[in-house]
This record gives structure tokens, sequence and C-alpha cells, in this order.
């Protein structure tokens, strides 16, 4: 997916969205670099490196980068640099966005990390964009006492790089947060530190080393997270193995690392929802969410089925590899992905099945839409009016985004409609995708499944749309967006008094067949019936 990102798309979010951050006393962060070329400027040394190019880059950033040491703000800049202040804010907020810039502390800071230490936190922070200066994430780790406890062995690895960034304490209730080294000699003694963790709603992290494997995580906290025994259950129940002779350094690396992750927010971690399994002899990373399972008397909302704990279901596994973490552990990186001039052409970007007849649908009369009716006839008009409201387009804004009339995520509008007729409501027997840019109907075939009567609405996903912007969490989006779909169809059904029926069966496989669809991409995720109230079953 093309990161590219206009710096006037940028700068009109500025006052309008407030998870666009603006720099009052900008700062280059520490360990980058932003050098001229002949196109503009390059940023090097950032999570990752960004190219600027444009007159802008070219004649007016050099200098603005050259008066960014912190000790300006905005008015100081415009005044010395000429620029207004709209121009300097779209600027501002781009340099911040690729990871150029960072708050300034606001007084001289003396944390216990080294210059290499803090350097980090500040070059590579953008990963997550939490935190708007290196100094809050020094804060973070500061105002963390870490007990870490587990096989001693291990434990003489990792407690003095714990040391360096955060204040440790031996015992647990003098802790903030619980990092435990499990092996196989110190396995039994994690029952009773698990325990008290989660009675006096402590969180905990467990790396375990079983043979050539490290794995980080559970991370479990009382307040959101599945608890022990169901992580264990769902993520690796195997007996542990003796420990790898190369493993323990590769352990000690690995915990602290995403240790100072979790904690500072600068760089990313798969914590607090997933666990990380690496092996060390096949060099593969795996990542499994734990999952609770129904009925555990401790973290599920669930009773227990005949007195004992289930397992959990293809379902709850998913939703719990999509889920979303707290507030206080989400990246505002995460958020700029909105502004990616790829994910905003797809806001305009349709299907179109370019050898299918289309047929125009009538102009939608939204006059209708300002009163009730007892009772519509089924007609082209009211499948065209319902159609439109439904998954239509209400506006395209001069921008060239659109609005839609019912919610979609990111609007994308991820929903594809097909309309099977037999024939009434002066449609042609057949099947129709609805094109909403247009209005019109494609046909696709002109034939029905045995047995069908009326006029039926599918509604499918389209996975490759949603997934080019939000990745496996798409069809979550995807299964949403249906669902707003059908609320709108159900309600304007209501509103006009027309028979709108919800089918809670079908035949995935049959109905994919006929429209000529691929169910990995492209699946069923609501079946309507709409007709005439007096409409016979």
């Amino acid at each position: 997916m093309s990161t590219e990102m206009r710096a006037a798309t940028l700068g009109r979010a500025v006052n309008r969205d407030l998870q666009v951050f603006v720099p009052a006393r900008p700062v280059v962060r520490r360990g980058v670099r932003l050098r001229e070329v002949p196109e503009g400027m390059l940023l090097e040394g950032a999570d990752r490196s960004q190219q600027l190019s444009g007159a802008f880059a070219s004649t007016h950033l050099p200098g603005l980068v050259a008066l960014l040491d912190g000790s300006r703000n905005h008015a100081d800049l415009s005044r010395e640099t000429g620029l207004d202040p709209t121009a300097l804010d779209s600027a501002l907020a781009v340099l911040w966005a690729i990871g150029a810039v960072e708050e300034a502390p606001e007084r001289p800071v003396e944390p216990r990390l080294d210059e290499p230490m803090r350097t980090m936190l500040s070059r590579l922070g953008n990963a997550t964009a939490t935190n708007h200066s290196w100094t809050e994430a020094a804060q973070r780790l500061e105002s963390t006492t870490v007990c870490v406890l587990g096989d001693p062995a291990l434990t003489s690895l990792v407690r003095p790089l714990v040391d360096d960034l955060c204040p440790t304490s031996d015992d647990v209730g003098g802790a903030t947060l619980v990092l435990y080294v499990r092996t196989a000699a110190s396995e039994a003694a994690l029952d009773t530190v698990q325990e008290a963790c989660w009675r006096d709603g402590r969180p905990l992290l467990v790396v375990t080393l079983t043979g050539a494997r490290v794995l980080v995580g559970p991370y479990v906290d009382p307040s959101f997270t599945p608890c022990w025994e169901c992580a264990t259950h769902t993520v690796d129940p195997a007996p542990l193995e003796p420990v790898a002779d190369a493993t323990p350094e590769l352990a000690a690396g690995l915990a602290v690392h995403h240790l100072c992750a979790l904690v500072s927010r600068a760089t990313i971690s798969h914590l607090p929802l997933d666990v990380a399994i690496v092996d060390g002899e096949q060099l593969t990373t795996t990542y499994l969410p734990p999952v609770t399972r129904p009925g555990c008397p401790r973290c599920s909302t669930t009773p227990p089925t005949a007195g004992s704990v289930g397992d959990a279901g293809p379902g709850a596994v998913f939703e719990a590899s999509v889920a979303m973490p707290p507030r206080r552990f989400l990246d505002a990186k995460g958020h700029m992905a909105h502004y990616f001039t790829a994910n905003i052409a797809l806001q305009s970007s349709f299907r179109a099945w370019a050898s299918a007849p289309t047929t125009d649908l009538p102009g939608p009369d939204l006059s209708l839409l300002s009163h009730e009716d007892e009772e519509s006839d089924w007609s082209l008009d009211e499948l065209a009016l319902a159609l439109h409201v439904g998954l239509g387009i209400k506006q395209t804004r001069p921008d060239g985004s659109v609005k839609r009339w019912t919610a979609a995520a990111g609007n994308i509008g991820t929903v594809t409609a097909y309309v099977v007729s037999d024939g009434s409501a002066g449609l042609p027997v057949g099947v129709h995708a609805f094109l909403e840019s247009t209005h019109q109907l494609a046909g696709l075939r002109d034939d029905v499944p045995d047995g069908h009567r009326g006029t039926l609405v599918v509604l499918t996903g389209n996975l490759r749309k949603v997934v080019a912007k939000y990745g496996t969490f798409g069809l979550k989006l995807s299964l949403l967006d249906t669902g707003c779909t059908i609320s709108a169809l159900r309600r304007h059904a209501d509103h006009r008094g027309l028979r709108c029926e919800v089918l809670t069966s079908w035949d995935d496989d049959a109905l994919s067949e006929y429209l000529g669809t691929d169910p990995m991409e492209e699946p069923v995720e609501g079946v309507l019936r709409l007709e005439a109230p007096c409409a016979t079953t």
C-alpha cells in the first residue's frame, strides 16, 4: 500500500481532527536528519525514510527545518520564515506525521536513561506516535516499577537490563508490573504469583522458554485480558521442554525489548493482546491471541455449560485476533493511515461490470422520505429509493470524496448489493448488481434459482477493497457495514410501508456459485426479501 500523504490533505485536517498533532514548539527528533536533495528533502534515521517533494519542499522547507530547535513557537516561526500560519501548520503537521519532529520538552529533564536510549525513544517514537516527546516515553518508564521473578538463571540475565530502564522491586506488592520468566524449573512457582497478581489487579507479563522457542506473552491484566488459565489453554498448552543452549540470551533480549515497548509506548509491540512465539531453530515468529473460554469463572461473562468451562470457538478466536486494545494502548500512528492518498482514493473507488448491460434506475424521489406511508406498492421506483438509501451516494464533495447515505467504515463503502428478481417490481427476471456511483443495475444473468420468489437483495462484502486499508480487521468492518445497510433498509421499509424480511440462513456455496462470486474475497453477509406488505409467503 502506498503511504504517500499530501500536505494539503493533512493541513485541512489540522483544525478538525483532534488526533492530528502539531507540535507547539517543534524540534527535530534526536538521531534523524532532513537533508536537501534535488527533488526536495529526504528524511533519514526515523522509523522509515521519507521523501518530501514539491515546490514547497524545495524552496521553503530547508529554511524552516533549520529553525526547528525547540526554542521557537508558531508565531516565531511564521515571522522568521515569512510563511502564513495555514501553510506553517500544514508543513509542521506533515513533519510530525512522518516522524521528523516532536514537541520540545517544557523544561530540562534528567531521566535515568543513558544517551543512546534517549535517542532511540526519540528517533523511533513515530513508530507509534503515542508520545508527543521522547521525554513522555522516558517518564512512562520512570513511573513503572517492575518486579522480575522466575527461573534464577534467566532472571540474572533479565534483571540488569530492566534496571537500566525502570525502577525495580523484589516484592510483588511493591511493583506496578510483574515480569515472570517461565521455564520447566520455575513453572510451579508461577501459580502463586499469577494468583496474587489477578487478585490485586496487577498486570503480569510472562516470558516462557521451552526448547528453542520463546513465548513473549501473555500479558495478563484483570481489567481487560483473559486470565492466565484461558491464555495458556488456547495459546500453548504443551508441556515445557528443557531450554536449548542459545535460548536464554534470545529470551532476555526479547523480554526487555517488548517490556520497554509496552511501557514506554515508543516502539511497536504485539503486546498487550497477542502472544509471540519465536522459534530459534526454524527462525519463525507466530502470533496467537489468548481467548477467554466460555464459562470461565474468572474472565468470562458466559455461564458455564453443564458446570464446565468450554473451548473457545473459531468466532471467539477471530474476534480476539482483531480486537482493539484499551485506549491507553492504542497507537496514534494507525490513525494517520486515513490520510494516505491510496486510502482516500478508496472512498471513490467503485466496482463495475464493464461487459454487463445496464438498466437506469428511476431517480430517487427523496421527497417520499419526508412522510410515512402505511402501505406502498412494490415498484421499480420503490426499489430504486431503497437501494439509494441503503447503499447509494448522498453527495460528492468538491475534493472528490463522497458522502454515503449509510454509515461505512472509513467511508470506503464495502457492501455490494445483488438484486435477484422474479420479474416483480418492473425489474427483469435474473440477478442485477447495484452500481451505486451511477444509480444503475448491471444485468449479470437472466435466470433465478428454483423456488425463488419476490425480490431478494443479497449483500456481499468487498474484502479486497477493505483489507487494502484495514488488513485482517477488514472482515469485521465489512460485517459491521452490512449490518448498517440491513438496518437502513429495514427502517426504510417500515417508513415506506413495505415488507422487509431478513433471512437468517442460506446456502453460502450455492448462492456464491449463482452470483459468480468467490466466498474468500466476497462472502455473502446478508440476505433480505423486499416486497409489498400484502405479498403471500
